[in-house]
């Protein structure tokens, strides 16, 4: 059997090529290289073509492809199902082909959504189906892709499974393979990737690996597998070990060994659907093993295994510090240590005294909120439906670090320099970086005003710290503590000081001097009270200039009790991408030098004046 998470079967669901009608009249080399149902000769394909998932040999890529990448018209209908969709154009321009569907209102108004996998991930369709209940969408699941495809919207997992696949601007498509590892992940299989409205992954790893393969970075989603409580989890069990998944893999093979050799170990082969649940219902422990030597974690495998109420023994992973909300759930064992492996296995069948209960409360870090947000961000779920469907959602901390996780070299910086407390929120996206900005702070500012007493710190996953940082916050939270209404926002990098600015106090404070202004601008570190949060909660966008309909832009407008201090908190590194604008970070470098220039002689001459 194929688990969830596992490589599938060499020739399962292999794409087959479709017949079409001969022409009346078929020239010397369409003979020679057709049969006449359309399909290429034996010879065609193997001097085109290195393998049965349509990859192309390297002598072939220029006669295949034009030199924008997409097939010519003569080779068109024969290699469409390994080019991913046989009657839709490829996209070219994946900004482009969204900003279009979503001008047609088509994905604002879509109310059915289709999930189809294959048999062995029916798991990850039934909780992308779950994602949906709170919002209008109504899912339906099938394990065949349908003839005709009239529904609104249609979510595939494993799309290389399938010899058809819907139009882009209906398909969404879950990737499942282990990026760097798989041999499906063809330049086949990534251009099927890029005939869709958007892309999921399971893994931020492997979302780094598509970007490295040329799939926008616009078009990738993190949805995070996560398990769900079901109340009706079956109390007596009678499988004490089991393992399921594909065992064409020495290093399992050598696990399984060990396992059979000290305990009753039940493995399942071929087996999908309700019978692979009911099986999942009996068993006490189920073991996850990796298939691939430094293998990402198959967190498809155990959150189904978690949801059905097994405990699970796995091996740790190359990506374990993305998987940390899995810690609580799951006995880990470092990988590669059968011994440790086989004594864990015997500790937790020794303990286990009934199935694992799972909290029913959803959080951020889940992945009802990544499908919901992934859905926001293609202009299927407007702000206002994305808040409803998060209303029983709580901010994890009121230190939140507001981060993409599909930009994974800003995201690794921002963990380096995490401030205690803070957690990451996954910012909210659109088309327009700075929108999706700027709808991540309406949405936070709303939920914590929903939620509980301000103020609610904010920064963004560029900010760097100095070592004394810490000590430097306490000091500044309790000078703001002191003055609950005395203040709207401060500010730890006034990044673009209008030269309008004006002081009104200055109090020192130890090293500290505290400058209240009647202006702010930049979201690098801010704390924000609760007047800020109420104008940041009421932003509506009102036009396409970024320089004056920006968040910033926004609440500079607004001229907010601002409190900064002279020396700035926080730095901006400049060292990693924008995530609003196609540019590094560097070239605001000399902006930000302009605004702190500005507040010291602004600064200067307030304390000359008194």
């Amino acid at each position: 059997m194929t688990g969830p998470n596992d490589p599938p079967k060499p020739g399962l669901t292999a794409p087959s090529l479709p017949g079409a009608e001969p022409p009346k009249q078929r020239s010397i080399w369409n003979r020679m290289a057709f049969h006449k149902s359309g399909k290429p000769r034996g010879w065609l394909r193997k001097v085109m073509l290195k393998d049965k998932q349509g990859t192309p040999r390297p002598i072939a890529k220029r006669i295949l492809f034009k030199s924008n990448g997409t097939v010519r018209p003569v080779f068109a209908h024969w290699y469409a199902p390994y080019d991913g969709n046989p009657v839709n154009a490829h996209v070219q321009n994946y900004a482009d082909f969204l900003r279009g569907v979503i001008a047609t209102g088509r994905l604002a108004q879509a109310q059915t959504v289709h999930v189809v996998t294959t048999p062995h991930t029916e798991y990850a369709g039934a909780a992308l189906a779950r994602a949906l209940r709170g919002t209008r969408l109504h899912a339906t699941c099938a394990t065949q892709m349908p003839a005709q495809f009239d529904h609104d919207l249609y979510i595939i997992v494993c799309p290389q499974m399938f010899a058809t696949l819907p139009p882009p601007e209906k398909a969404i498509l879950m990737q499942m393979e282990q990026v760097r590892a798989s041999r499906w992940v063809t330049p086949a299989y990534l251009a099927r990737l890029r005939d869709s409205l958007a892309v999921l992954d399971y893994a931020v790893e492997n979302i780094a690996a598509l970007i490295e393969q040329a799939i926008p970075q616009k078009q990738l989603y993190f949805v995070p597998m996560r398990p769900f409580a079901r109340p009706d989890a079956r109390a007596t069990r009678d499988i004490d070990l089991l393992f399921y998944g594909a065992i064409a893999s020495e290093r399992r093979q050598e696990y399984l060994a060990a396992l059979r050799a000290r305990f009753p170990l039940t493995t399942v082969a071929e087996v999908f659907g309700d019978q692979m649940r009911a099986t999942l219902d009996r068993a006490k422990v189920v073991v996850n093993i990796h298939f691939y030597d430094d293998a990402l974690l198959e967190t498809t495998r155990i959150s189904e295994a978690l949801t059905h109420g097994a405990r699970v023994v796995s091996e740790t992973a190359a990506d374990q510090a993305d998987n940390a909300a899995f810690a609580p759930l799951v006995d880990f064992v470092p990988r590669d240590d059968v011994g440790a492996f086989v004594a864990r296995v015997g500790q937790v069948l020794a303990d286990w005294r009934e199935p694992l209960r799972l909290p029913e409360a959803e959080d951020f870090s889940g992945m009802t909120f990544h499908v919901l947000r992934a859905l926001h961000g293609i202009g299927v779920l407007s702000e206002a439906e994305l808040h409803a469907a998060c209303a029983e959602m709580t901010l994890p901390s009121n230190r939140l670090i507001l981060a993409l996780p599909e930009q994974l070299t800003r995201y690794r910086a921002a963990e380096a320099n995490r401030l205690p407390g803070a957690v990451p929120f996954h910012g909210l996206r659109q088309i327009d970086g700075w929108k999706g900005c700027a709808a991540s702070y309406k949405f936070l500012a709303t939920k914590a005003l929903a939620q509980g007493p301000a103020p609610l710190t904010i920064y963004e996953d560029d900010a760097v710290f100095d070592a004394d940082a810490v000590a430097r916050l306490a000091v500044i939270e309790d000078y703001l503590s002191a003055r609950p209404d005395g203040w709207d926002v401060f500010s730890g990098l006034l990044s673009d000081l209008s030269p309008a600015a004006r002081i009104s106090r200055i109090d020192p404070v130890g090293d500290e001097e505290f400058l209240h202004l009647d202006s702010v601008i930049g979201m690098v570190f801010g704390i924000y009270n609760r007047p800020a949060l109420k104008l940041l909660s009421e932003f509506t966008l009102k036009g396409e200039s970024v320089s004056r309909h920006a968040i910033d832009r926004y609440l500079e407008a607004l001229k907010p009790h601002c409190i900064a201090t002279l020396r700035p908190l926080v730095g901006h590194n400049a060292e990693v991408h924008s995530s609003l604008w196609s540019t590094s970070n560097a070239y605001s470098s000399k902006m930000i030098d302009d605004s702190l220039i500005r507040l010291k002689a602004l600064r200067d001459g307030f304390v000359a004046k008194t």
